[in-house]
């Protein structure tokens, strides 16, 4: 048993951790003169370990600082042993790696045994094989180095509705109302650039698909409308909300073809002019993804100079007073120069 003990304690007294807390294997030990012979035999097994002993004989009545000796000394421990009367015997050791110090009393099976003395030593070695092992645990743990953040590890990306797009491009389709005509159908295509954080600057485009329509017993005029702006932006929710809202006041410039198509007894008229058409709108719009967004756009827009609309001779309505337009789709954007 002995001989298993003193395997354990001199792979423990090798142990990388030890060696990597502390380059000294001193171990203090302060000895009653009464309790020299199982000072002794404590000694030799602990030299037997490849440690170095620090013999220091123990005043009676005084009862020495471990901790002070182990610092003056250098070393990684320090134990005391002292009689407590009969064959009893106390023995303290001091661990200087956390500074925790542990006291046992070693009980005698009989004051008159001849083995007791080598029963106490043996309790002795054991206890201080278990302390050295606690050491050696605590040592290794406060030896092992805090995880560092590995330098190779990619930043944080921002939400996708935080990137910092300045330019982008919306298409979609439109519908386009104007008093006493049936509905068109347009294409709105809207360039933005957003050089400051909250304003910018956009051009945008209605073209028509489908003419919008306006039926009378004589006949059908047909419009076809197309609209160009140029307008100043206002982002009013800032870029870093997941909807956004736009507000655009915009200068414009139309061209309307009028395609009339008579019933018997009338003559069909085609008429193209141009006209001027501010407009005020307003868009929503909705992260999908870090460059990708859907819209949703209302504008309101009127024409100069009015345009009248007539069948047979007579005034059937005006176009643009007002005209109201309404548009969906998606917006891709990207980044130009500095935002």
């Amino acid at each position: 048993m002995l001989s298993l003990l003193l395997v354990c304690l001199g792979m423990l007294a090798w142990a990388p951790s030890v060696r990597a807390q502390s380059a000294s294997k001193t171990v203090v030990m302060l000895v009653d003169p009464s309790a020299t012979p199982l000072a002794l035999r404590l000694r030799q097994e602990i030299e037997s370990l490849g440690l170095v002993v620090k013999w220091l004989p123990s005043e009676r009545g005084r009862l020495p600082s471990l901790e002070q000796e182990a610092a003056s000394a250098g070393a990684v421990a320090s134990i005391r042993i002292a009689p407590m009367g009969g064959s009893d015997v106390d023995m303290t050791i001091f661990d200087r790696v956390t500074g925790k110090t542990v006291s046992w009393k070693l009980v005698a099976t009989s004051s008159g045994d001849p083995a007791a003395g080598e029963l106490i030593a043996t309790r002795s070695v054991e206890l201080l094989r278990a302390s050295l092992l606690e050491m050696a645990g605590r040592s290794a743990s406060a030896a092992a180095p805090p995880a560092k953040e590995s330098a190779a590890t990619p930043p944080e990306l921002p939400p996708a509705h935080e990137a910092a797009e300045n330019l982008s491009l919306l298409v979609g389709p439109s519908m386009l109302y104007s008093t006493e005509l049936r509905l068109g159908v347009h294409v709105l295509s809207t360039l933005t650039y957003m050089p400051f954080a909250r304003a910018g600057l956009s051009a945008s485009v209605l073209a028509p698909v489908l003419p919008a329509r306006l039926v009378r017993p004589e006949g059908t005029v047909e419009l076809y409308t197309t609209f160009y702006r140029l307008g100043a932006v206002l982002e009013v929710t800032g870029k870093s909300a997941p909807v956004s809202l736009r507000l655009t006041a915009a200068a414009g410039l139309g061209r309307l073809q009028l395609r009339g198509q008579a019933n018997a007894a009338y003559v069909s008229a085609t008429e193209s002019r141009f006209v001027a058409c501010p407009s005020l709108g307003v868009t929503a719009r909705l992260a999908l993804a870090s460059n990708l967004r859907f819209f949703v756009d209302a504008t309101g827009t009127t024409a100069f100079p009015k345009t009248v609309v007539r069948l047979a001779g007579r005034e059937a309505t005006d176009f643009g007073r007002p005209a109201l337009g309404a548009a969906l789709g998606l917006e891709l954007s990207a980044l130009v120069g500095a935002p």
